[in-house]
């Protein structure tokens, strides 16, 4: 089965809808204090470094980013014309899997 263009829209543009909510708990992430970290700075005796918020607030964003990087690689294959999307019912595989 071939996925139409009006679907494959809506996947991009749902795809869209959500990188933009990344973006926002980026920003969101910036704006954070040692109070939103409270469980982490209970653990600071037992880190290495101790409890640093800039160094908390690098690692949460970039694991936002790698997020956003992964919605837009999946949103570029489902825009690219060259896929498809082939469903085969359970029976079907089972059957040629036992010939």
């Amino acid at each position: 089965m071939e996925i139409s263009s009006e679907k494959r829209f809506i996947l991009c543009k749902g795809l869209d809808c959500l990188i933009g909510m990344k973006e926002f708990e980026i920003n969101e992430i910036k704006t954070r204090t040692e109070q939103d970290y409270s469980i982490a700075r209970s653990f600071e005796k037992y880190m290495d470094n101790g409890f640093s918020l800039e160094v908390a607030k690098e690692r949460d964003i970039q694991k936002v980013i790698q997020e956003i990087k992964e919605l837009r690689r999946l949103r570029e294959e489902i825009n690219s014309l060259k896929n498809h999307l082939l469903l085969i019912p359970q029976f079907v595989k089972l059957q040629l899997n036992t010939n």
